[in-house]
């Protein structure tokens, strides 16, 4: 109960940091801030950057939520297996790259690209493995999480897997040829989002 009430209230948290950024972000930039084709880092604020240290702080809370959660269902827990271990560990890399994905921008690219890679990596290795473990038990529900598990773990590679992520870096020139302007579906930033998504369903999983 008590780690369900701490999901409960980092997952508040999350929220508010998501929402709160998004008006700063439709009233410095005057559009709205779109999932589809705009990195977490974009959320940052240039106009209010005194938000930013108590938005960025209500951040490291949810995350460091998170990791406590992880380390007490999973690691430290004297009958978990050496799966369920490695699944904790990686979750916790997951959670701190999750973070640095709302710091580092696309000044240092190649760095950025890298921790997504890596960020979207470890998190299909941790739905992976524990749709591997709960296929070991025999009970309908341990089939059904095993199930959920692989499913998200097939539609996280076919996002990686598609040709779009070739063209990511692409953008289109307006008709005056002019200025450039993003598409409206950038595969790079999608996926990342959809993996900090996954592993809200992760903890989920792990709780239920």
């Amino acid at each position: 109960m008590k780690n369900i009430s701490i999901f409960i209230s980092s997952f508040a948290l999350f929220i508010t940091f998501i929402v709160i950024e998004m008006i700063l972000f439709k009233m410095e930039h005057k559009q709205n801030y779109s999932f589809f084709k705009m990195f977490p880092f974009e959320l940052k604020s240039k106009k209010y950057p005194s938000f930013n240290i108590i938005l960025w702080g209500i951040l490291s809370i949810y995350i460091g939520l998170n990791c406590y959660n992880i380390l007490s269902i999973l690691y430290f827990d004297i009958y978990a297996s050496f799966i369920v271990k490695t699944v904790a560990i990686l979750a916790l890399l997951v959670s701190i790259l999750s973070l640095s994905l709302f710091l580092i921008d696309m000044r240092i690219y190649r760095i950025y690209i890298l921790v997504s890679a890596i960020e979207i990596a470890l998190i299909m290795g941790c739905f992976g493995l524990l749709g591997y473990y709960q296929i070991s038990n025999l009970d309908r529900y341990s089939l059904i999480t095993s199930i959920i598990c692989f499913v998200i773990c097939f539609i996280l590679l076919m996002i990686c897997l598609s040709p779009l992520f070739l063209k990511w870096s692409k953008a289109k020139k307006e008709e005056d040829n002019k200025e450039y302007i993003r598409p409206k579906f950038n595969i790079l930033s999608f996926s990342i989002w959809v993996s900090i998504l996954c592993q809200i369903f992760l903890q989920i999983i792990i709780l239920f």
